[in-house]
């Protein structure tokens, strides 16, 4: 997992508020430059989103007999999203979703619930249904195999990309909380699951990805956190009202290239915009 740092606004703004003055920088990959929540942390690497779902069973277990798990799942083969024109790799795929579906485990061994101790039955009958997509999400010319896991809770609602690998099948690309959203220039947004702070509009945390294709992994280029003293009127003593140009007594707390950036509305909107300037890439979620 990434360098991560718990959110507090008190500490942020008394330790940072002379390292930077700037109010724009350009956006680059740094892993350097992230947030931590103290409620759950997150990160680029496999199977760490989740503490609790330590359990692993590999997916190409012998003793696994597919004929016998499909008869618990509602779809055929032929019923899933096309993975790869080869048909073994297709096949591998539509095995992976069926022992997923049929016993909580995902393509690369890792229990899907938090709470392993449970009954697989009782928990899926708990679940939220489950979704997959296929989509070069990364940019790199192959298809990603993308899994929604609805969960039981927050903290086994997931987002995971997989890729394929000839030698060693499905890896775990990258995961996170639910609802991630993809943008075409391989940018991932990523709303946080939980916030310590109250909000009077429609705002609410989030970190940004982009995926670096020389070292093959997604990295955090920025998180965005809002200070509005007028919903925490403690922060008031230590508010940086110098760049609160519109006087609004809100601020945008924007953390890139190890710099910790202040913006008012307009600073802020400006900014979103020039990192978020591609569509939006619209997938098509078949549910389990």
């Amino acid at each position: 997992m990434k360098k991560l740092f718990i959110i507090s606004i008190l500490l942020l703004i008394i330790i940072t508020l002379d390292a930077c003055t700037k109010t724009d920088s350009p956006t680059t990959s740094n892993e350097n430059s992230s947030y931590e929540y103290s409620a759950i942390s997150y990160s680029d690497s496999s199977s760490a989103a989740y503490t609790t779902n330590a359990s692993i069973q590999p997916s190409t277990n012998e003793d696994i007999d597919i004929h016998d798990l499909e008869k618990s799942v509602s779809f055929t083969e032929s019923d899933l999203p096309i993975f790869s024109d080869d048909p073994t790799i297709n096949r591998k795929y539509y095995e992976c979703i069926v022992i997923l579906e049929a016993t909580g485990y995902l393509p690369n061994g890792q229990y899907c619930y938090s709470n392993n101790e449970s009954d697989f039955k009782t928990q899926k009958k708990r679940a939220y249904e489950d979704y997959i997509s296929i989509y070069d999400i990364n940019g790199d010319s192959k298809n990603e195999l993308l899994i929604r896991i609805g969960g039981t809770n927050n903290s086994d609602s997931a987002d995971y990309i997989f890729v394929y690998d000839q030698q060693s099948g499905f890896e775990l690309l990258f995961d996170y909380y639910i609802g991630l959203e993809f943008y075409s220039n391989g940018i991932i947004y990523a709303n946080v699951p939980h916030s310590q702070y109250m909000y009077n509009d429609d705002f609410w945390p989030y970190e940004l990805y982009e995926f670096d294709l020389k070292e093959g992994k997604y990295v955090e280029i920025a998180s965005v956190e809002e200070l509005d003293i007028n919903t925490c009127p403690e922060y008031e003593g230590v508010f940086p009202f110098e760049y609160d140009h519109d006087s609004d007594k809100i601020l945008y707390l924007v953390n890139q290239n190890d710099c910790l950036l202040y913006k008012d509305i307009n600073d802020y909107l400006s900014w979103k915009e020039s990192v978020l300037s591609n569509d939006k890439i619209d997938l098509q979620w078949f549910k389990l």
